[in-house]
C-alpha cells in the first residue's frame, strides 16, 4: 500500500468529521477510499449514458419492448444472485 498526506483547511476538516460520523466510518481513509470507488462509478455510469445518447435515434417503446426489457433485467438479476 501506498500512504498519501492530505493538507486541508478547518472548514474542511470539520466536514470530514461530519461525513464520518455521518456514514458510520471509523476513519478518513475508509472515507477517501468511498469517494474513489463513487467517482469511478460515476465515470461508467456517466459513459453508459453518453453511449446511450449517441446510440441513435430512439423509437416508441410497446407493451412487447418493455416485456423484453424486464424479463432481460430479471435474468441479469438471476446470474448476479447465482454467481
Amino acid at each position: 500500500m501506498v500512504a498519501i498526506n492530505i493538507t486541508m483547511t478547518e472548514e474542511l476538516q470539520a466536514l470530514l468529521t461530519k461525513r464520518l460520523h455521518e456514514r458510520g466510518m471509523s476513519d478518513p481513509t475508509e472515507y477517501i477510499h468511498q469517494l474513489i470507488r463513487d467517482d469511478c462509478e460515476h465515470a461508467v455510469i456517466e459513459q453508459l449514458l453518453i453511449d446511450g445518447l449517441n446510440s441513435g435515434d430512439a423509437g416508441p417503446l410497446d407493451d412487447q419492448a418493455w416485456t423484453d426489457i424486464r424479463e432481460a433485467a430479471r435474468k441479469r438479476n438471476q446470474s448476479r444472485e447465482s454467481a
